[in-house]
């Protein structure tokens, strides 16, 4: 991984907590009885922008991220993510990696089949 700007000594604070933690930290995650879009209820939900705004948070996300694929980030030519909350998540990732990153959407499963059959 590369040495990445560190954004704020806050981020040190994160070292130490889960990304559970983190998530609760930024008020990102409730608890209650919700009735989800598609009908499902639940006891609590992730909401991701009440993290995901934090700049400091999203970097300890995309250094998590990015070393889950340390071993294979010669593998790695570009790092995309679904649109929105997705590709925020997916530009601090590839930021760590010092990767390129794409916001275009992209059907990934077509693009790598095509790619196969070349």
């Amino acid at each position: 991984m590369q040495d990445v700007y560190r954004i704020s000594p806050e981020i040190d604070s994160l070292k130490g907590l889960s990304t559970v933690d983190i998530i609760k930290h930024y008020n990102g995650w409730h608890e209650g009885h919700f009735e989800l879009s598609n009908g499902h209820h639940t006891n609590g939900y992730i909401e991701k922008m009440a993290f995901l705004e934090n700049a400091v948070a999203m970097q300890e996300m995309g250094q998590r991220l990015a070393a889950l694929f340390q071993d294979k980030i010669d593998q790695v030519d570009v790092v995309i993510g679904p649109l929105q909350i997705g590709a925020t998540l997916g530009y601090a990732t590839a930021l760590e990696m010092g990767k390129r990153w794409n916001l275009r959407h992209l059907n990934v499963v077509e693009h790598y089949e095509r790619v196969d059959n070349q």
